[in-house]
């Protein structure tokens, strides 16, 4: 039995991975994006926007469909969708559309890139939580570990395909329809459906958010600055002068680091459960973020920052996933596309003011550099304000003997 939850796990973690790679495509195509359809700033976030919403704001259905259907059946979906949708990005450049027509194209595409990412996260971090049973956490940070690696592998797999053709973007598709492939034959059966299925309807899910609501608004704060850095950090270092790869690979470093936060933060919260942890490691976060794009005529120090921002934030994230299931033990797919979907498209609806911010300093101060370095630096303000929250408001704690799991 170990042996076989081992290679579900591993299952998840590869698809996972694969999910995220693809989900990490929009940033790394940014300055690509811009330069082939003359986007403003503004224009690139509310493309960001529009990516993080459509894949994020439906998870909790996704995720409540995944109980009702069948979460393997949601999760293979979301896989294919993802790389087929995501890797059809720079596919305009070929057929020298109008640059109308080419936005309208990359638009399309990234929307359905959006709804296969949204698909397939709720219902893999319900089966991962499940598979892991008592040590739900350290299984759901095992789960959450592929996809930080996918995001790292992103930034700097872009970079190279781009200096050869930017249509060959569209090979990347062929893993994730094999891993598709792959989930639909090896991965078992779920369990029967319970007689009582789970709801989709909005009120139902109303009542998980109202039970979980400190949560999701201290996540929302937290991925604030998250999604800023992961879509603006490749363009920002372009304007410091770094090449497509060195800038990609800041963004890799800063991926690398959540992903090793997410690994040790399954077995730091067991070990230091209290709510303080959180506030203290958002506190932490917050002064490396506002440091780092100061910092970017020191290349290494840069780095640092990133590393140290980025282990500290994404270690959160087991515990409040975890956290969020123990409150709705029976809509565990509900709640993880709530805390990992509804929350992070809050999140994103922020880019819109951010870039248009970036664009009127861009205009004021005369240089596009600067003005994305105080709207980087502003977003991480938010990492304070969820630290507040975690303080004035009472969190859910963590507590492995009280939950029973």
């Amino acid at each position: 039995m170990p042996a076989l939850i081992g290679i579900q796990l591993f299952l998840l973690l590869l698809a996972h991975a694969l999910g995220d790679f693809y989900a990490s495509f929009y940033g790394p195509l940014v300055p690509h994006l811009r330069q082939q359809l003359g986007l403003s700033l503004t224009m690139t976030t509310v493309m960001g926007t529009v990516y993080l919403s459509m894949s994020n704001f439906m998870q909790p259905v996704f995720g409540a469909l995944g109980e009702r259907y069948g979460r393997r059946r949601i999760m293979v979906t979301g896989v294919l969708c993802a790389a087929v949708g995501m890797s059809l990005l720079t596919t305009p450049g070929r057929f020298h559309l109008p640059q109308a027509g080419a936005f309208a194209c990359v638009l399309l595409a990234l929307v359905g890139g959006a709804v296969g990412v949204g698909m397939f996260h709720p219902s893999g971090a319900a089966i991962a939580g499940s598979i892991a049973g008592r040590s739900r956490s350290s299984g759901l940070s095992l789960y959450m570990v592929g996809g930080n690696l996918g995001v790292m592998l992103a930034p700097l797999v872009i970079p190279w395909i781009l200096k050869g053709s930017a249509e060959n973007v569209l090979f990347l598709a062929i893993p994730g329809v094999a891993a598709a492939l792959l989930l639909g034959t090896l991965m078992t059966p779920d369990a029967p459906a319970p007689k009582e299925k789970p709801s989709a309807h909005p009120l139902h899910l109303w009542g998980i958010l109202r039970k979980i609501w400190p949560i999701h608004l201290d996540v929302i704060l937290r991925f604030t600055p998250l999604n800023a850095f992961a879509i603006m950090l490749p363009l920002y270092g372009t304007l410091c002068g770094y090449t497509l790869f060195q800038s990609g690979l800041i963004l890799a470093v800063f991926m690398f680091a959540g992903a090793l936060g997410v690994v040790c933060g399954g077995a730091l919260v067991e070990r230091f459960p209290g709510t303080s942890t959180i506030a203290y490691s958002e506190i932490g976060a917050g002064v490396c973020l506002v440091a780092a794009p100061a910092a970017h005529a020191c290349w290494p120090l840069m780095i640092a920052l990133l590393f140290v921002a980025g282990f500290l934030v994404y270690s959160l994230t087991p515990l409040q996933i975890a956290n969020a299931q123990r409150r709705v033990p029976r809509d565990v797919a509900a709640a993880s596309g709530i805390v990992m979907g509804l929350a992070y498209g809050n999140a994103g609806l922020l880019l819109v003011p951010l870039g248009m911010l970036g664009d009127h300093l861009g205009a004021t101060l005369g240089s596009e550099r600067i003005a994305l370095q105080y709207v980087l630096q502003l977003s991480a303000i938010t990492l304070f304000l969820a630290a507040a929250l975690v303080f004035l408001v009472k969190m859910p704690e963590h507590s492995a003997e009280k939950s029973g799991v």
